[in-house]
């Protein structure tokens, strides 16, 4: 069986066209994801920037004075304790601060 070489040139050339279209729809595909992803990731940074601004709004910073630990983020109209020492920390709503030293000489007395 001969095949005429003008039909095989032309099956070539709708094969090549074929492929050449599947190619132009992942590359669409592709930059669409991409375009996805990105604005994605601006939504996300956004979000993480309102959500740190308001842990900055409702948090006090807070030196601890029995270790001088700087890493103490607490809550405002909230107590906790430092990470370091343990002492007490309170901090009212309006962001003054009273500390308690833990009680450690408990049995001696």
């Amino acid at each position: 069986m001969r095949i005429p070489l003008g039909s095989l040139i032309k099956l070539g050339l709708s094969i090549s066209e074929s492929y050449t279209q599947y190619q132009k729809g992942v590359n669409e595909r592709t930059r669409a994801a991409r375009a996805r992803d990105e604005a994605i990731a601006e939504t996300n940074k956004y979000n993480r920037s309102r959500l740190e601004d308001q842990i900055a709004r409702e948090s006090v910073s807070v030196v601890c004075p029995n270790c001088g630990s700087t890493g103490n983020r607490i809550r405002r109209g909230s107590t906790s304790y430092c990470q370091f020492c343990g002492t007490a920390i309170q901090v009212g709503f309006d962001g003054t601060i009273q500390f308690h030293k833990p009680d450690i000489e408990e049995g001696n007395e």
